[in-house]
């Protein structure tokens, strides 16, 4: 059993993790909406390392379609009973009248992007959050999601900033974080054409020397239509 199979089921215990998820989907919204997606209609998502589902069912209203992707099962089983129980609560609001809003057609799935290729149809939006510091195949999983992304469509991550691997601890064997430069010119060797970043949230976390302050970067690339 992996690391993230083991802490599905308690995931949702910690509240920093709800904290940090209502953070980055708010500016998620706001890049989208910067570079004119947002109100794109049958807007087409997919969220890698999805985890428990807390960030993508917080974008639910924003896209017609939501692929809710993790290589942990159990966080997948997770996703999937929340999927549920969503489903059933806006099936019980229509039943009483109640106003329930735009809610995404919600598919949560298990694939490891560092082992086999997205087949589905093509997606307007891509999104990663605390998830590319624990991929080993970085590039690799990078191109797939560029690979994924219909024309004018765009990638979002958010990351750790490089810090000195104090966040995890010595037996982590992950990134530790990231240089903002250095991998937004890694987004556009792999074709990406328009890359911004910006930090986005300031994690607190406990150390072996106290308590420290981990700055997140947003990473948004667009992918531009071919031409000819």
């Amino acid at each position: 059993m992996s690391e993230f199979d083991a802490r599905a089921r308690s995931w949702d215990q910690n509240p920093g993790h709800l904290k940090r998820a209502e953070a980055v989907a708010a500016d998620i919204k706001a890049a989208l909406r910067a570079c004119g997606l947002l109100e794109r209609p049958g807007l087409r998502g997919l969220e890698y390392g999805a985890g428990t589902g807390t960030l993508g069912l917080l974008l639910r209203d924003v896209f017609a379609e939501l692929i809710m992707m993790d290589a942990s099962r159990e966080m997948v089983r997770v996703m999937e009973e929340k999927c549920r129980a969503l489903e059933q609560e806006v099936q019980d609001d229509k039943q009483e009248d109640k106003q329930d809003g735009s809610v995404a057609d919600l598919h949560p799935v298990f694939v490891n992007l560092e082992q086999e290729a997205w087949t589905g149809a093509p997606v307007d939006v891509a999104f990663a959050l605390m998830v590319m510091h624990h991929v080993g195949e970085l590039e690799l999983v990078l191109r797939r999601l560029y690979n994924l992304l219909d024309e004018e469509g765009c990638l979002i991550v958010v990351d750790l900033q490089a810090e000195d691997g104090s966040f995890h601890g010595e037996d982590f064997d992950g990134h530790l974080g990231f240089e903002p430069e250095r991998f937004s010119a890694l987004l556009k060797d792999l074709g990406f054409t328009r890359v911004d970043q910006h930090i986005c949230y300031i994690m607190e976390r406990e150390t072996a020397a106290g308590l420290r302050e981990f700055p997140l970067v947003m990473w948004v690339a667009a992918k531009e239509k071919k031409v000819g």
